[in-house]
């Protein structure tokens, strides 16, 4: 099997989840794909994005929180394209504010992919005839 699907770096594919003691972290630049300066992590029940004080792995405060309460247990991006919190009891909680744009997914026409761009925002990625276009996003 395709071990590095256990273990993402800076991106997630569609059946693929985050555990709470995996991070995905930034590539440096558009074409350096050595260790950025933003990460998503678990941090006490919820995901956090956070820019790091580079090239430490030290984390400043986060600039964007995926609350869950305290009770995050996986972030899933979905096989429907999907992406949101699973919490220790089911429930499943989707992102929340202005800069997640929601669209109609079709993953029958569609191919997907999320990754922690090196700007440190978070953008669901879609492959649509060829072209790749942003279509959902949180924002730094």
């Amino acid at each position: 099997m395709w071990q590095s699907f256990e273990n993402p770096t800076d991106t997630l594919l569609p059946t693929q989840s985050l555990q709470p003691e995996a991070t995905l972290t930034s590539r440096l630049t558009d074409t350096n794909y050595t260790t950025g300066r933003f990460q998503l992590y678990f941090n006490n029940g919820n995901v956090l994005l956070s820019p790091l004080a580079w090239p430490s792995p030290l984390r400043y405060d986060p600039y964007y929180v995926f609350n869950a309460s305290g009770a995050a247990s996986t972030l899933v991006f979905n096989e429907s394209g999907n992406i949101y919190l699973k919490t220790e009891n089911g429930t499943h909680i989707p992102p929340r504010g202005s800069q997640w744009n929601i669209s109609n997914l079709d993953p029958e026409v569609n191919y997907y992919r999320a990754t922690l761009d090196f700007t440190g925002v978070f953008t669901q990625y879609s492959l649509i005839h060829g072209t790749t276009l942003p279509s959902q996003g949180g924002e730094s």
